[in-house]
């Protein structure tokens, strides 16, 4: 199972069958929601949107 990840406009293939990829792929993944949170903190909307999906961060 293969996944793309994009770094600086430049895609690169990472393979999930490997450590390195599926640490690669959690990394980015974490780097979104970083992202998603700091755009919902900023509209003033986490907190509602976190309690109403029932996530408690």
């Amino acid at each position: 199972m293969e996944n793309f990840s994009e770094t600086d406009d430049n895609k690169k293939l990472i393979s999930l069958e490997t450590p390195a990829g599926c640490k690669e792929l959690l990394r980015s993944a974490v780097i979104l929601l970083r992202e998603v949170h700091e755009i919902l903190d900023a509209l003033g909307d986490r907190k509602n949107n976190i309690e109403a999906e029932g996530y408690d961060f």
